[in-house]
């Protein structure tokens, strides 16, 4: 086959949607994105395999995006590279993060253990983060991480 030809074989696997999406048909993973068996139970994810397609490879620690924020959607003219946290940059800019399958940022999260008003008091507390972490029922670990923003980054 030659890459038109595969281009456009590939191309058939998908249906055009009214926002001008070309969804894909085909096997999806859990989170909603096409997947094009390779080989050997391996997979690729069908907007990658779209991009390589069309543009050749993805450079090393690059991802390839979506500007219609559709999982499903191959068609090139939709798609960019970026790097994770441009990804992070758009998602969060479109007000997508929370849309993200089940992910709930903050005290919103089923799992959080603190609120966002004690996240706030733990940065303005004086001590050691051990005595800080008994206070809150929390690891030491937690409170340096909440401390240095590696994590609950979104409150002020």
């Amino acid at each position: 086959m030659t890459p038109q030809e595969i281009s456009e074989n590939f191309r058939q696997r998908g249906i055009r949607a009214d926002s001008g999406c070309l969804e894909w048909r085909f096997n999806k993973n859990p989170d909603g994105y096409g997947r094009v068996y390779l080989s050997r139970g391996k997979y690729m994810l069908a907007h990658r395999a779209s991009w390589v397609i069309a543009n050749g490879s993805i450079p090393q620690g690059l991802n390839v995006c979506h500007r219609c924020d559709s999982r499903a959607c191959v068609e090139v003219s939709h798609l960019f590279l970026g790097t994770q946290l441009e990804n992070i940059a758009d998602t969060i800019s479109k007000n997508r993060h929370h849309k993200l399958g089940s992910m709930k940022f903050g005290s919103e999260n089923p799992a959080a253990k603190l609120t966002e008003d004690q996240v706030r008091e733990i940065r303005r507390s004086v001590g050691s983060p051990a005595k800080i972490g008994q206070r809150f029922h929390i690891d030491r670990t937690t409170v340096h991480a909440i401390r240095t923003l590696k994590t609950w980054r979104h409150v002020q």
